[in-house]
């Protein structure tokens, strides 16, 4: 049980964040411990979504899922006809589905204004009706997921998560591992695009880890979750219209630790989207335009860098005595000019005057250049620096580079090494532990 310190936490963040009066008037179970959220918008896919769940394993908690249907004011009446169908469906699909383990509500918001419509802003009021109820049942404790209306997941799904946030109260969020849903994608240039796609996204968690960067975890919107609690004390979700997973828990990783939740699997769906400016969908639609030979991705020696710059500021949270301005020397030309634009000299100089042990000017140095600095490096240095390389070649000179290649040939083709990566993935516990603080 969580304090009442607590459920003013929860209450000063509704208050504070623009939280609406209560959806659902339904009052929650007793025992709810797990609520799923789904964004829904214009989504022909919603009941394969919701029946997927219903087929899961009943944890020993109540779970409720909420479909927040949405739409933006610019949306015609296509979107608006297709919204309506759902809201009526879902009236006759969750009366023959609900029960007191697993209920499901739709929370109809109509038109977004077009500023902030998108599936940021959707899921951050599936999450804060969340808090709400969770909050009612004192279970602040308690998780909040986020889905997709277009997922799949493993029927142990509900049970995996619930158990993840019961085994320690340091659980304060997680990556939940995915697999793109392959044998179903609409045609073979699909399935070669969205297993370079996935393909690229592995690559790039893989080489963040490669640098011994700590937020080197997976960033899937329909695979992650949080404990209500955190949620609240880390300012919930973001209303960005795309990109709002990556923002959201690299912001939870503040705290000091994501894990990546690999008991269990999410099944995002391969399919074109033309919704968001960038994520899977787009990345889909922008394949079928292209001469569809391979995928440009970052050079792996961006990852080598970044692992030298992981080294040198190990060194100077061990070691005070080197002057700040010291900091750069030696270091790749690239990172060093990347550096110097951001004024990194006077950063890492506030992390040591600010810092106290060793531990400490890490956990300010990881704050400073964190998810989203390192990915503005690859940026720049791919631009700059270190031309684009095949993801196909990338991901297998990473592994090279890693010593991870053993089993497979020097001709692998994506699709194999893409199998790869998912066994790499998986392997060998449930829960990988990534910490901002180490």
């Amino acid at each position: 049980m969580y304090t009442m310190t607590d459920l003013q936490t929860a209450r000063n963040y509704l208050d504070r964040h623009g939280g609406l009066p209560a959806a659902i008037k339904a009052p929650p179970q007793p025992g709810l411990g797990l609520v799923i959220v789904i964004p829904c918008r214009d989504e022909p896919d919603l009941f394969a979504a919701l029946e997927s769940l219903w087929r899961c394993e009943r944890p020993a908690v109540a779970c409720e899922v909420l479909v927040v249907l949405n739409a933006t004011a610019d949306d015609g009446v296509d979107v608006r006809q297709q919204n309506q169908r759902t809201a009526r469906a879902f009236i006759a699909w969750s009366t023959d589905h609900s029960t007191p383990e697993l209920t499901f509500h739709l929370i109809d918001v109509g038109a977004l204004p077009t500023k902030h419509a998108g599936v940021g802003l959707a899921r951050k009021i599936g999450m804060d009706e969340a808090v709400q109820r969770l909050a009612r049942v004192d279970r602040l404790d308690a998780p909040i997921a986020a889905f997709d209306a277009d997922c799949g997941c493993a029927t142990n799904y509900l049970q995996a998560v619930t158990d993840y946030f019961q085994s320690g109260p340091t659980r304060h969020a997680c990556a939940i591992y995915f697999e793109h849903d392959l044998a179903h994608a609409p045609s073979t240039d699909l399935r070669n695009g969205i297993t370079a796609y996935e393909l690229y996204l592995r690559y790039y968690v893989h080489g963040l880890e490669y640098a011994g960067l700590p937020y080197a975890f997976h960033t899937v919107g329909s695979a992650m979750a949080v404990r209500a609690e955190t949620y609240c004390r880390q300012g919930g979700m973001n209303r960005r219209q795309a990109g709002e997973d990556f923002y959201f828990l690299n912001k939870l990783a503040y705290v000091g630790r994501v894990d990546e939740l690999t008991g269990t699997a999410v099944y995002p769906a391969a399919r074109v989207s033309h919704r968001v400016p960038f994520g899977t969908g787009r990345a889909l639609a922008e394949w079928q335009t292209q001469d569809q030979s391979g995928l440009l991705v970052y050079h792996p020696d961006t990852f080598n860098d970044l692992r030298q710059l992981v080294d040198r500021a190990t060194a100077f949270a061990q070691n005070t005595s080197p002057p700040t301005t010291a900091f750069l020397d030696g270091l790749p030309s690239a990172l060093t000019r990347f550096l110097t634009d951001l004024d990194g000299v006077a950063a890492i100089d506030e992390c040591r005057r600010h810092s106290t042990s060793a531990r400490t000017f890490k956990q300010r140095f990881f704050r400073w250049f964190d998810g989203f600095r390192a990915m503005k490096f690859a940026r720049y240095a791919r631009a700059e620096h270190y031309p684009p390389m095949d993801v196909r070649e990338a991901a297998l000179e990473l592994l090279r580079r890693r010593g991870l290649q053993s089993g497979l040939e020097a001709t692998a083709d994506s699709a194999a090494l893409l199998a790869h990566y998912r066994r790499l993935d998986r392997a060998p516990t449930s829960v990988a532990t990534r910490d901002c603080a180490a």
